[in-house]
């Protein structure tokens, strides 16, 4: 999924929910290695690129609302979805040899780029968030089956202008909207997006810039049509803007609850390059100082659960404490998460309350943590005797307390999920290529039923 939580590099986060009622599986002793018969040739490995209008027999009626809703997916500035039983994806358009490249197109969007919109799904209409010309954020509504286009919201900011300031000198101001996200939480949709300022001042002898910068949260209510400001404030920025802090982020939230990411100034602001030259350091040494400084600080922010009916926020955790290493949206509005180096907490975000599902015996050297299927997959480094070691896989289901291992010594998993439907996964294999494979396949280490398709980019 494409949800973008803004949190700096380096910082391993975990993410886990609810289970909800899954098949018993049946899981073997041994793996089955997997099958070479899924690759393709050159030709169907392209299959996958040519985005057609969907066949008029094909009920795509069903699509939308349907159990495996995730399978639509968007790529461009136009909705797609992905069909198991064809292998192919298409556009959610039946017009006769239409290019999607305009509002004609019943699944045509618009918007500037593919990395300035985001979307979301819910029962028969897509959401997008979306730029325009860098100045305009706007909130469409699509309904595929229909072509019907709605906006549901718009903000535009002043064009670039070009004039004096208070004291007569020429200056230039710019704005432009940024690192939109939208983020689908219950029975609303959660919008977020960053407006930057630029101003240059040309005087007698040098050129002075500054920048600054806000961050805006709103809550679309699906149910009624009304949109709430959450948030709108000043993203902190230091050394005169060259540096921006993580700006006040949601990272997903329910009816009521949200995982809050704060904006925080650190204690103590980071020295200038010319403050830190002076101490003998040269530039590069600058660049590794401020990236250790502020990896520091963002490690020991802490992660925040935020009441929207009360206000209230409430401390959940340091960052240092939270590890999540999958991007997929919280399962049904849930997080686990992993305090020192041998608990497993879930967090529930419909009433706020958390509480310990699993402690590991030691020693426990965690390096992965995932979320997908409502259960944790992580791994775990065993050293052996000589130095060397082997990492073991499991998955943990919490409605059944249930731990598994389900790859022993290997240093590599075989097959990496990046995504879910509600049947499958989306997995991308340690050799190279993108498939598809059923979720009891992949239990049961059946390979060899994998699918091979393109880049994917799942939609919840």
């Amino acid at each position: 999924m494409k949800k973008i939580l803004l949190i700096m590099v380096a910082i391993a986060l975990l993410l886990c929910g609810c289970a909800k009622e899954l098949p018993a599986y049946e899981l073997p002793s041994e793996s089955t290695a997997p099958n070479e018969s899924v690759e393709t040739t050159p030709a169907q490995e392209k299959e996958w690129e040519e985005f057609n209008t969907y066949p008029a027999e094909l009920d795509v009626d069903k699509l939308l609302g349907h159990t495996d809703h995730e399978i639509v997916f968007l790529q461009g500035l136009y909705a797609h979805y992905y069909d198991f039983d064809m292998h192919r994806a298409f556009a959610f358009c039946s017009q006769p040899n239409c290019t999607h490249s305009d509002e004609s197109c019943p699944a045509y969007f618009g918007g500037e780029s593919v990395m300035e919109t985001d979307y979301a799904v819910s029962g028969d209409s897509v959401y997008a968030i979306l730029t325009e010309n860098q100045r305009t954020v706007r909130l469409r509504q699509l309904r595929p089956l229909t072509g019907e286009k709605r906006d549901l919201f718009s903000e535009s900011l002043p064009e670039t202008v070009n004039d004096q300031d208070e004291n007569g000198v020429p200056r230039t101001v710019s704005y432009d909207i940024q690192r939109v996200d939208l983020l689908l939480s219950g029975s609303a949709l959660i919008l977020q997006y960053e407006i930057w300022r630029d101003e240059t001042r040309f005087e007698t002898d040098r050129q002075a810039y500054s920048r600054s910068a806000e961050k805006v949260i709103l809550r679309y209510d699906l149910r009624d049509g009304t949109l709430r400001e959450l948030y709108r404030s000043p993203i902190p920025l230091l050394l005169d803007g060259s540096v921006a802090l993580p700006a006040e982020t949601i990272l997903d939230a329910s009816d009521r609850y949200a995982l809050l990411l704060p904006s925080v100034l650190p204690d103590t602001a980071p020295m200038t390059m010319e403050e830190y030259m002076e101490t003998g350091a040269d530039e590069e040494a600058y660049h590794v100082y401020l990236a250790e400084m502020m990896h520091s600080f963002n490690m020991s922010n802490e992660l925040q659960v935020w009441d929207l009916e009360t206000g209230e926020k409430t401390s959940l955790c340091t960052l240092n404490d939270l590890r999540m290493d999958s991007d997929s949206a919280l399962y049904q509005h849930k997080i686990c998460y992993i305090r020192g180096e041998r608990e497993l907490w879930q967090l529930d975000l419909r009433d706020g309350s958390r509480r310990k599902l699993l402690e590991v015996e030691a020693p426990a050297n965690f390096t992965v943590f995932e979320q997908w299927d409502g259960r944790v997959f992580f791994s775990r480094w065993r050293e052996l005797a000589d130095g060397t070691g082997w990492t073991d896989w499991f998955w943990y289901e919490p409605a059944a307390g249930e731990l598994r291992q389900y790859q022993a010594d290997s240093s590599l998993l075989q097959y990496r999920i990046l995504g879910e439907t509600d049947r499958s996964f989306y997995v991308s294999r340690a050799g190279g290529g993108y498939y598809l494979i059923d979720k009891q396949d992949y239990y049961n280490e059946n390979y060899g039923a994998a699918q091979k398709v393109g880049m994917l980019s799942l939609v919840n």
